[in-house]
């Protein structure tokens, strides 16, 4: 059965926090990078395991690999726009929060 979790986002150019996706305790940071102009993230076990690490988060892609898998977490991350009228753009993601929506999916 597949299990859906938004995940908190916040304005800062660096957050983190834990949580636990598919029962499994998970790490998670946002840095935005000013080069890119995108939030990348960074996931890891509480052991220290990494299973992304710095993957820059795009609308509409899915964030996914053999690691994450393994170790349990067979769903995807992926950063939806909030409503239809928000345009992707420097500014509109420097605002996640107000302007997006970031999720786990299990499948």
């Amino acid at each position: 059965m597949a299990s859906y979790a938004i995940l908190t986002t916040f304005t800062d150019a660096d957050f983190s926090y834990s949580t636990s996706l598919n029962n499994v305790a998970v790490n998670l940071r946002f840095t935005y990078n000013y080069r890119t102009e995108h939030y990348h993230m960074t996931a890891t076990l509480r052991d220290g395991t990494e299973l992304v690490t710095g993957q820059k988060l795009c609308v509409g892609a899915a964030i996914s690999n053999a690691v994450m898998f393994d170790k349990g977490l067979t769903g995807i991350f992926r950063l939806v726009p909030l409503t239809d009228d928000v345009e992707d753009s420097a500014t509109t993601r420097k605002d996640m929060p107000t302007n997006y929506i970031l999720s786990y999916t299990d499948y």
